[in-house]
């Protein structure tokens, strides 16, 4: 019964392209057979895009070797400080509480009490 069915299939498909055939023009025969030949070789290269895909993806699952990576180095600047967070363009008046120096405050590492430690101020 099945190929029967493919036999009846494959006969009238054979049918319709000679009726087609003996009635279209020479250009539009052209055409068609250009769109026949495009599609047929379109069929191998997306094969062989797949099979190259599917190689790079099995190559990327494979897990990366370990990298040694550089401790985080973090730099903390002192609260306060004489640092303007805004300076006016061309040295025009700057307010007061942005202008004035703030007292530095050291701490040498090692000194007994705060009377041996040197004094650095502004």
């Amino acid at each position: 019964m099945k190929r029967a069915i493919v036999a009846f299939l494959a006969i009238v498909v054979v049918a319709l392209a000679i009726v087609a055939g003996t009635r279209m023009t020479p250009d539009a025969m052209a055409v068609v057979v250009g769109i026949v030949c495009g599609i047929g070789a379109s069929i191998p290269t997306s094969l062989v895009m797949l099979l190259l895909m599917r190689r790079r993806d099995e190559a990327q699952a494979e897990p990366p070797r370990a990298v040694p990576q550089m401790p985080t180095v973090m730099i903390v600047n002192p609260a306060g400080g004489n640092v303007a967070p805004y300076q006016l363009p061309g040295n025009q008046y700057m307010p007061p509480a942005y202008g004035t120096a703030m007292p530095r405050q050291f701490q040498v590492v090692g000194a007994d009490s705060q009377d041996d430690q040197p004094f650095f101020g502004m």
